[in-house]
């Protein structure tokens, strides 16, 4: 892949992985961990390098299973690109939605309410909770939210793993009420923060978790930015780092590793 890449190529055909026994149908019981891996690999390349346009082929990995015959796969690729052969049976895996899914939520019309997780633990159940009316305490801030982000707190919390809390933890919004002692931001002002409870029309939150927003990214990306890059700098923070240090950033690719990177190169 990286001498196509340095070679400027685009394969008019797409890339091919081909493995056998790299994918776990139902009703089977055993794969290829190596196979398995090139898939994620493939995965890797079609968010990186899309106009490689790669594609994933697995053989089944019966004995004595026949091999397809894969001569219409390799010159006429069809749009499918996660592709499974069994007994003869060409199958692909898809996203799709489902026809008999749960029902979409019914919001409320007013201000005063929050998604919950379902009580018994099911995560696509959540349930819309009634907030009682309360005054802002000194330093808490009132934000109208415009974006939230879902994370793995929320996947947690949906599963009954943490017992306590509102889903939304990050989002983006106008401030539309301040506290007494509040003084870093003003009734109005575009703001990204942490909280509990941003899968909401309004969420209340601490002063020192917003900051303003900056204007040249859209509000859906603004709100996939506190927690990570929260994280990145309390680790820096507490880590005793000092200037000239080398660190190793665990999972550069996720989104804590890369906000890491990002901070590391803003400090030089």
């Amino acid at each position: 892949m990286q001498a196509v890449a340095d070679a400027d190529l685009a394969p008019e055909k797409g890339v091919w992985f081909i493995t056998r026994g790299a994918q776990v149908l139902e009703r089977e019981a055993q794969g290829t961990l190596a196979g398995a891996t090139l898939w994620g690999f493939g995965k890797a390349v079609a968010r990186e390098a899309a106009h490689l346009q790669p594609r994933m082929i697995d053989l089944d990995p019966t004995p004595m299973a026949t091999a397809p015959d894969l001569t219409d796969e390799l010159m006429y690729p069809d749009p499918e690109n996660h592709i499974a052969w069994r007994q003869g049976s060409r199958r692909a895996a898809r996203l799709v939605r489902a026809d008999d899914g749960p029902e979409r939520l019914d919001l409320p019309e007013e201000s005063a309410w929050v998604l919950a997780p379902d009580p018994a633990g099911v995560f696509e159940r959540p349930c819309v909770q009634s907030l009682p009316a309360r005054a802002l305490e000194p330093r808490e801030v009132r934000i109208a939210v415009e974006a939230a982000g879902l994370n793995f707190w929320d996947v947690f919390r949906s599963l009954g793993f943490i017992e306590e809390g509102n889903l939304g933890r990050e989002m983006c919004g106008h401030v539309v009420g301040v506290g007494s002692d509040v003084s870093s931001v003003s009734v109005g002002d575009h703001v990204v923060g942490l909280g509990f409870g941003a899968f909401a029309a309004e969420m209340i939150t601490h002063e020192e978790l917003v900051a303003p927003a900056p204007d040249d990214i859209p509000v859906t990306g603004l709100a996939t930015i506190p927690s990570a890059y929260v994280s990145a700098a309390l680790s820096y923070e507490l880590s005793g780092l000092e200037a000239g240090d080398r660190v190793l950033i665990h999972a550069g690719a996720g989104g804590v590793g890369l906000a890491a990177i990002q901070l590391a190169q803003a400090a030089g």
